[in-house]
């Protein structure tokens, strides 16, 4: 018997995206034209090529010679649905992220459009201001924001634009929000390195985590630490500069009079860039330190031994998402906030490393 599912290539991906947007009208009388394309939605001119091409075949465009522009033929039984929905990533590179990838595929198969709005929050500097001049000047029926500050969560709201927080400080806010809930894993990650012996214990987040106050993790990370009666303050949750040349002042300066034993790191872009400054300007220094990822992507499992980090489930936080698209386009927009259980897994550490040896020598001394 057949499997019922196909896996689709790039280019017929391309083209049911295509497909799916002169459904919704947004490309009516001539197609725009390659290099356009491939421009718009970040892949390479020759799937863009193969996916004009099957629409072709389907009598969807017409070719009007070599240069020229395709014309849209629309059927008069071609049905017309979904709705347009616009992304504002956190930076460019989260255009690849596992859930963003996840989303667009299960939005497009609903017959929806998902784009990604023309500047991200980073290259917006998470100003209100700036965040509204794009979205008015870039019309879309529902925002999804992704990682986005508490200001810019609340010029949303203010301004009634159907919108969902994916992840981001949306808490209090009556916003619809998806994303991991956190506390409890971040506290038991805590608790985990207090029981390995761990006193001086550092969280580095972005600056929307931690402005204009902490998030709720964040607050969870400090109480856990005050339960464990372990004095805070902001040796624990540093303010840096959002930028590499200011992350690694940062490291310098905690590094300079009191080394840290232990990280948590909110984001597995800054656990790269703090194992690697470990591996080679701390080098000397680095043995003992236990680091903890409260992020999750593919590449950890790459990392031996196992990096210790904060796990939820991509594809099932996806699905919340879809299923808010779904009550929306009805005009009913839902501001619940559903979140996904996140949960601690332990990896290889230096301190279980470093007992194993002193056990191991205790027991042959």
């Amino acid at each position: 018997m057949k499997s019922p599912f196909k896996l689709l290539s790039p280019a017929d991906q391309i083209a049911e995206h295509l497909r799916s947007a002169i459904r919704q009208g947004r490309y009516v009388g001539k197609m725009p034209g390659i290099v356009s394309l491939a421009r718009e939605l970040r892949v390479h001119r020759s799937v863009v090529e193969k996916a004009l091409y099957l629409l072709e075949q389907e009598g969807l465009l017409v070719s009007e010679g070599v240069g020229k522009p395709r014309s849209i033929e629309t059927p008069a039984d071609f049905e017309k649905s979904g709705v347009r929905i616009s992304i504002i990533l956190y930076e460019r590179d989260d255009s690849m992220n596992r859930v963003i990838s996840e989303l667009r595929h299960q939005l497009l198969a609903a017959g929806h459009e998902l784009i990604f709005a023309p500047k991200t929050l980073v290259e917006l500097n998470h100003d209100p201001k700036r965040v509204a001049q794009m979205v008015n000047s870039n019309p879309a029926d529902l925002w999804i924001v992704q990682a986005a500050s508490k200001p810019v969560l609340e010029w949303f709201v203010e301004s009634s634009i159907p919108a969902l927080a994916l992840f981001g400080r949306m808490e209090g806010l009556p916003i619809a929000g998806v994303g991991p809930d956190k506390v409890p894993a971040v506290r038991e990650a805590v608790r985990h390195l207090v029981e390995l012996g761990h006193r001086r214990i550092v969280f580095l987040v972005r600056g929307e985590r931690r402005k204009p106050q902490i998030g709720k993790v964040e607050e969870a990370f400090i109480h856990e630490l005050k339960d464990n009666g372990i004095e805070t303050g902001t040796y624990n949750l540093p303010d840096w500069e959002e930028s590499p040349e200011g992350f690694h002042r940062c490291l310098d300066e905690l590094f300079r009079i009191t080394p840290p034993t232990a990280f948590l790191i909110g984001d597995w872009l800054l656990f790269l860039a703090l194992q690697n400054y470990l591996g080679w300007v701390r080098k000397d220094k680095s043995d003992g330190i236990d680091l903890i990822c409260t992020d999750s992507n593919p590449a950890l499992k790459w990392c031996h031994p196992p990096v210790a980090h904060v796990y939820w489930d991509h594809i099932a936080t996806a699905r919340k998402v879809v299923s808010w698209v779904d009550k929306a386009v009805t005009g009913k927009v839902p501001t619940k906030q559903n979140m996904t259980r996140a949960k601690f897994v332990p990896g290889g550490t230096w301190s279980q490393k470093l007992n194993r040896k002193m056990a191991a020598e205790l027991k042959t001394g």
